[in-house]
């Protein structure tokens, strides 16, 4: 081998270091491409397998549990329907056998109980207290994920479980915004408008939002034992006096109508406007006029 050709070999070698292998690396890669296909292959097929049997697992169980589910849902009266509770109380505990089986039975009859009124609904909401449905759900209530305690703590409030309405309560002003506006509602749900009261606990913003699902349950309300809304005016935070302007405003208090004239030289321009609103409407007969800087 002559020099010039060493010389050029070797600089072939410098900025080609793998061109003599280039067919072991591209065998390599071949091989790793299609281990990791028939890997993925494998483990979507698994999946597949595991998803069709918990739906078969699923809909078995649903199958064997609907007839006592119907049954509380239908039953004409209490010694009936405590009958049907004593029925299906062995029964269900036998058949859900882990915290999955649980949350499907628990959303089976929570929707049947959404859809149906008057004693109807209050049987079911009695079949899972009496049930390990409820276990169940103070078990999630009691878990590490947010996700999971505001699940329970939505169920709780669906079936009126007001006895564990004090483990609800400390969720209102909880640290994670959502868990906290879960229990809110829950609150307001449960115990009416003294479900407001975490109002005078709050620390943080009460957002627009949250105000409006708020006020969609008081609505529902009767509005003569409303109380007086001007309590929350004096609050450090200007989010929840301006939902108790809003309050007031919806309300129709027109005996606050004083205290929402003090809001009129506010220097927040939405509670000063919010005010400005809300005696226009409880006190029609005076004019209440901002300035023209107010106006915009």
């Amino acid at each position: 081998m002559s020099a010039a050709s060493t010389a050029v070999n070797i600089e072939n070698s410098v900025n080609y270091p793998f061109a003599h292998n280039i067919e072991t690396i591209v065998v390599s890669m071949i091989l790793i491409f299609t281990y990791s296909a028939a890997i993925l292959f494998i483990a979507v097929i698994i999946l597949r397998v595991r998803k069709n049997r918990f739906e078969k697992v699923t809909e078995a169980l649903k199958l064997k549990l609907n007839s006592l589910i119907m049954s509380a849902a239908f039953a004409s009266n209490d010694d009936e329907l405590n009958e049907v509770i004593r029925e299906a109380k062995p029964v269900f505990s036998k058949e859900i056998r882990n915290s999955s089986q649980a949350q499907i039975i628990i959303n089976e009859v929570l929707t049947i109980h959404r859809n149906l009124t008057g004693q109807s609904k209050d049987n079911l909401a009695k079949l899972f207290h009496g049930t390990c449905l409820m276990a169940y759900t103070l078990r999630n209530l009691g878990n590490e994920n947010w996700h999971v305690k505001a699940s329970a703590i939505h169920d709780l409030a669906q079936i009126k479980a007001e006895t564990f309405i004090p483990k609800i309560e400390k969720y209102a002003v909880h640290n994670n915004i959502y868990l906290q506006q879960v229990a809110q509602i829950a609150l307001v749900n449960l115990k009416g408008y003294d479900g407001l009261d975490f109002l005078g606990k709050l620390k943080n913003a009460l957002s627009d939002w949250q105000q409006i699902n708020i006020l969609d349950v008081l609505r529902k309300l009767d509005k003569d034992k409303a109380p007086d809304f001007s309590q929350w005016l004096t609050h450090k935070e200007d989010t929840i006096k301006l939902f108790s302007i809003r309050l007031i405003h919806f309300f129709q208090q027109s005996y606050n109508g004083d205290k929402l004239e003090e809001f009129l030289h506010s220097e927040n321009r939405f509670l000063k406007h919010e005010a400005h609103a809300a005696l226009q409407k409880i006190k029609p007969s005076q004019h209440f006029e901002l300035s023209n800087s107010d106006k915009s």
